[in-house]
């Protein structure tokens, strides 16, 4: 049995892949690894290096609420497009 891959989300938007998730992290979807990555690959965006993902609207967000509301905009957006072997 393949172990589960986490997405998470850190507090500057970024985006980073875990097979345990990590202390001070927000994980945003969990399950096959394949499956995890081209959820979030399709759905994040891209940093400037061509290899950093962000979760859209936080690295742009003022405050903390602003962030929080990206944050569940993204989540609602992917719950939409989330298929068997992902868990958000």
């Amino acid at each position: 049995m393949s172990k589960e891959l986490y997405a998470c989300s850190w507090a500057s938007g970024q985006i980073t892949f875990h097979f345990t998730p990590p202390k001070g992290a927000i994980v945003v979807a969990r399950g096959v690894p394949s499956k995890v990555r081209s959820l979030i690959k399709a759905t994040a965006r891209q940093g400037y290096d061509g290899k950093t993902i962000f979760l859209p609207g936080v690295p742009e967000a003022e405050i903390g609420k602003e962030a929080f509301q990206a944050l569940c905009r993204y989540t609602r957006r992917i719950h939409r497009r989330a298929r068997e072997g992902v868990t958000l």
